[in-house]
């Protein structure tokens, strides 16, 4: 059972996962965290999991340390820059009512040049876009 999402652990999905028709996971492949609760998908997003979700989907390769308050409640570590001290946008996008598609674009927008470089955040932000609209269609 997986109990931590850590950078470095390993896991390996269980069946092909898609989204929209687009397969992000394949089956039995292995997947590396690089950002803690997060597992990048076959098209190099950075997607956050929940526990029970992964436990469905992956099984551990390897250990994964347990560092929990309590049995079932375990505590991921962060990064630092995971503090809000310039805001966020989560808490906008709330307050404004935005959908969840104008939530991807505004966050890629706003983090490009500095996690992924810009031209490569603007054309996943058009991509986002075009799949709103045929969603509108």
């Amino acid at each position: 059972m997986i109990t931590q999402i850590k950078k470095g652990d390993s896991f390996r999905c269980k069946e092909s996962l898609s989204d929209n028709g687009t397969k992000v996971y394949t089956g039995g492949e292995i997947y590396t965290c690089h950002v803690d609760g997060h597992l990048t998908n076959d098209l190099g997003d950075k997607l956050p999991w929940s526990l029970p979700a992964l436990n469905r989907a992956f099984e551990p390769i390897g250990t994964i340390s347990i560092h929990a308050e309590s049995s079932d409640t375990p505590m991921i570590t962060l990064p630092d820059y995971y503090n809000n001290d310039n805001g966020s946008l989560y808490k906008i996008a709330k307050q404004r009512g935005w959908s969840p598609y104008a939530f991807d674009v505004v966050k890629r927008l706003d983090r490009g040049g500095k996690k992924d470089p810009l031209r490569q955040e603007i054309e996943k932000s058009i991509g986002v876009l075009q799949l709103w609209l045929k969603e509108l269609e």
